[in-house]
């Protein structure tokens, strides 16, 4: 057992009995520390790597670090500065830094420039979605202040469990989670930047997590879903049969998604657009919704029914068709900068 597994698994047991104590506290603060000052001085000099530089046309407005990893669709990936971001794809650590004409790319252990165009979606002309876009009035006011915004090409399983994580949360909180899992049930990868990053457990990896034991990692209620959900998958057959589905329509991926505990139709229409890339897909949340009904003639109804949410997506897949999943991540970012303007109301003259 490594000495960071050791480390989790007492303060788990202290969660558990209910006896921590501000000595045990200290002791733990120390281990972690001395755990990282080994892992640092062990680590292999001259880490094996995979480099290299794609070329992207018009990359400042086809990829922007910024409004593609901070929007929501992933959370776990750190800004080494503007220009440069480090996170985990899959068992490998990736680091992306952009210039003027591409982007530059390192995949730790080892990878291929194939699997980082795949997972930024290269192949997709974000371009040439935004002149078909122009003539719709809200979004050409505000496409121009949100370049660059695209959609990444999650694994599944770590979509899936990202997503349930961040049910009624934020964030950082949700960032939180995800590390946190990675670190107790993940591989570790490499040590780096003062950080020592691990990739996100497989199926089999986080069977072994307890509900107990992920409520002691600030999952809350969310422990449960996670235990469920990883139990089901599991017995339709693990990694294979998620990605079996990839091959499924998408109402149907949708039907299988809502079938998990603690699953509903906002967090299965996350993970079919940003895990299966169903980029037809809108996930309707507030800021959605309230663009909806104010911009593009959803029910302006009160609450958000099981029909008004399939007509408020409807509403924006009518407007941006099969691509709609792209336009509604520019317009969220846009809401998220409060840079969507209120729609003007009329007020009806007083009965006298």
């Amino acid at each position: 057992m490594s000495l960071s597994r050791f480390l989790q698994n007492c303060r788990s047991l202290a969660y558990l009995s209910r006896r921590s104590s501000l000595r045990l506290e200290v002791l733990l603060t120390w281990l972690a520390f001395l755990s990282e000052l080994i892992y640092k001085n062990n680590e292999k000099p001259g880490l094996i790597m995979s480099k290299g530089s794609i070329k992207v046309a018009n990359r400042c407005a086809e990829l922007v670090l910024e409004n593609t990893f901070s929007i929501g669709q992933v959370f776990n990936w750190d800004f080494r500065a503007q220009d440069h971001v480090v996170g985990t794809l899959g068992d490998k650590l990736l680091e992306l830094k952009v210039y003027p004409n591409g982007v530059d790319w390192v995949l730790s252990p080892s990878g291929s420039k194939e699997e980082v165009e795949q997972y930024l979606n290269l192949n997709v002309s974000l371009q040439e979605l935004l002149g078909q876009w122009k003539s719709d009035k809200l979004f050409n006011s505000l496409y121009k202040s949100q370049p660059g915004v695209r959609i990444l090409n999650q694994p599944v399983f770590e979509c899936l469990i990202s997503f349930i994580c961040s049910q009624n949360s934020h964030v950082k909180r949700i960032a939180s989670n995800i590390q946190s899992l990675k670190q107790r049930y993940g591989k570790r990868i490499c040590f780096k930047y003062n950080t020592t990053y691990y990739s996100f457990p497989t199926v089999g990896e986080l069977s072994s997590a307890s509900q107990d034991v992920l409520e002691t990692l600030g999952l809350g209620y969310r422990a449960k879903y996670i235990v469920s959900t990883v139990q089901q998958i599991l017995n339709k057959g693990s990694e294979p049969w998620l990605e079996s589905l990839k091959d499924k329509s998408t109402e149907d991926i949708r039907n299988e998604l809502l079938k998990f505990e603690g699953i509903g139709p906002k967090v299965a229409d996350c993970i079919l657009l940003f895990g299966f890339n169903r980029f037809e897909v809108v996930p309707i949340d507030t800021h959605m919704w309230k663009i909806a009904k104010q911009h593009y003639g959803a029910p302006n109804t009160k609450s958000v029914t099981g029909k008004v949410y399939r007509k408020t997506s409807e509403a924006f897949f009518n407007v941006f068709g099969e691509y709609a999943g792209w336009a509604h991540s520019i317009l969220f970012a846009a809401s998220l900068k409060k840079e969507i303007p209120q729609a003007k109301t009329t007020k009806k003259p007083r009965k006298n």
